[in-house]
């Protein structure tokens, strides 16, 4: 009896002592899981103290007002653009009960009224709500972000209340996982702005990411992936009262990382145009406007190399001088000179009845790891190049032109000017051209032009010396 009665309040003080132990853990955690993300704010204030006045002078941030709690704490930081204080609001809430992970830091816009005209606006168009709330949810092993704006109703401005705004609101959302794959949703409805016969609308923005997110440069180096963002507005549209332009807009760009090369390619179009139309340009269905970018074989070794240099400079917390920002930006240049790069872009546009094309292609189709130097990378670059610049439009699109009086001659003569020497050609309504230069000389349309061969050593002058 005695046996059992001990064994009894043995078990008896190990459930005791564990609920004690328990209760000790769960109401410590929260202070000690505030410490971690505390601290990881505080490592983000202070890196961009130190990184904004790198990017402009006039930019800067200060934490103010900190204070610290067992389940949340406070912190005040102010932004400061061109000598304007903007007070953010932080709540970091880390306890009691984190079912959302480790907590979350909600910030938010500190308006004031009377404090200033601006703050009384913005007071005054949100009806009394901060005008931008983000919320970061901190997890275990992934980071989420939530973006909110409140809709404005058709409010006026204080000081101009023939100006009438509405806006849409924002809803966003960034997760960031474990992997440190982001990806972001962010939507506007719409923004419309109408002072007196003016008005200025942009219809359903969406922007969408997603791709590797990391700041840690080591992590960076060892990483091979793929981005994308899209940015998508369904009408953009500008208004005087008596003429109109409007026009749908996407941009796409998207980057690809095999940890050896970097490559970019960014286009950006527009769709269903309406032009004013006192301009008469006689704009037909299915129109568009299309602008390409492409960035190939970027080396990302000598581009970490650099980013590692920059931000030891920027760790420095001083504004670094030319001289040290070329010592950065030389051996860059002369890596990404050194190998096989390319850069292409074009531009298009067209519709049903007419359509215009140019495009730009410049590569080093050979490497020469010998060229070490900025003056050897130069004359290694003069032999290597090879540029070509294609160009064709429908004869249709010339009648624009010729129409405002824009051409130099009748159209018909001024195409006969374009086929002489075999520098365009003429094929079922289309001119074009294709000028290239390869191994030191110039070909239009393929074949050997002595008298553009003659321009080189000006041309090379202009674009080296």
């Amino acid at each position: 009896m005695c046996i059992k009665t001990g064994v009894h309040t043995l078990n008896k003080g190990i459930i005791v002592g564990g609920i004690i132990i328990l209760a000790g853990v769960a109401v410590s955690a929260p202070y000690f899981v505030g410490n971690t993300i505390e601290n990881r704010f505080n490592q983000e204030v202070r890196a961009l103290q130190i990184s904004l006045p790198q990017v402009d002078p006039k930019l800067g941030i200060t934490q103010e007002n900190y204070q610290k709690g067992w389940f949340s704490s406070t912190s005040r930081v102010v932004l400061t653009i061109n000598d304007v204080k903007i007070p953010i609001d932080n709540k970091i809430t880390h306890g009691p009960f984190s079912y959302f992970g480790l907590g979350k830091i909600e910030s938010s816009i500190a308006l004031e009224k009377g404090k200033n005209k601006a703050q009384d606006e913005i007071i005054q168009l949100f009806s009394g709500q901060t005008p931008l709330l983000v919320t970061t949810k901190i997890g275990f092993s992934s980071t989420a972000i939530d973006i909110y704006s409140p809709v404005i109703d058709n409010k006026t401005l204080l000081d101009k209340p023939s100006t009438h705004i509405n806006w849409g609101g924002i809803n966003g959302v960034i997760t960031v996982n474990g992997n440190r794959n982001l990806n972001a949703n962010i939507e506007i409805p719409n923004l419309k702005i109408v002072d007196n016969n003016k008005t200025a609308v942009i219809q359903n923005t969406v922007l969408k990411a997603q791709g590797l997110f990391n700041n840690n440069v080591e992590q960076w180096a060892n990483a091979d992936t793929s981005s994308e963002m899209t940015l998508d507005i369904e009408k953009f549209s500008l208004n005087n009262g008596m003429s109109t332009f409007a026009s749908k807009v996407n941009l796409v760009s998207r980057s690809t990382d095999d940890n050896t090369y970097i490559d970019s390619d960014t286009t950006l179009k527009l769709t269903d145009i309406k032009v004013p139309k006192e301009l008469d340009l006689d704009v037909a269905d299915n129109n568009l406007i299309e602008f390409n970018l492409n960035f190939d074989h970027i080396p990302k070794k000598p581009l970490i190399d650099y980013v590692e240099k920059f931000q030891a400079l920027q760790k420095q917390g001083k504004t670094p001088t030319d001289a040290e920002i070329l010592s950065i930006v030389e051996p860059f240049i002369i890596s990404y000179l050194q190998g096989t790069p390319s850069v292409k872009t074009h531009l298009l546009i067209k519709d049903s009845k007419k359509n215009a094309l140019i495009s730009f292609d410049i590569k080093l189709p050979e490497s020469d790891p010998n060229a070490k130097t900025i003056n050897q990378i130069i004359a290694s670059t003069e032999d290597r190049v090879e540029a070509t610049l294609a160009t064709s439009f429908s004869e249709t699109f010339l009648d624009v032109f010729e129409k405002h009086g824009k051409l130099p001659m009748p159209k018909e003569a001024f195409i006969q000017g374009l086929l002489e020497n075999d520098r365009f050609t003429l094929n079922n309504g289309e001119l074009s051209n294709k000028t290239e230069y390869k191994k030191g000389h110039i070909y239009v349309n393929g074949k050997p032009d002595p008298a553009l061969d003659a321009s080189i050593p000006y041309l090379l002058q202009s674009l080296f010396y």
